[in-house]
């Protein structure tokens, strides 16, 4: 059994092997990629990815550079 599902560029994976869930984050951008415990760790760490990304940004638009 296998899952995927591209959440901005990032393409998340739950696979079975051997009736053993794995869980991982592949970053399509840079290439790397994550294993995780489960399926929880890995949408808590894209969250704080996703976040921290749109804090950036916003902080970029908002605040403008002398």
């Amino acid at each position: 059994m296998s899952r995927e599902k591209v959440v901005g560029s990032y393409l998340v994976r739950f696979v079975e092997k051997n009736h053993q869930p794995q869980y991982s984050l592949h970053n399509l951008k840079t290439g790397e990629r994550l294993e995780f415990e489960s399926w929880v760790a890995v949408w808590f760490y894209l969250d704080q990815l996703l976040v921290a990304g749109r804090e950036a940004e916003h902080e970029q638009l908002g605040s403008p550079k002398p």
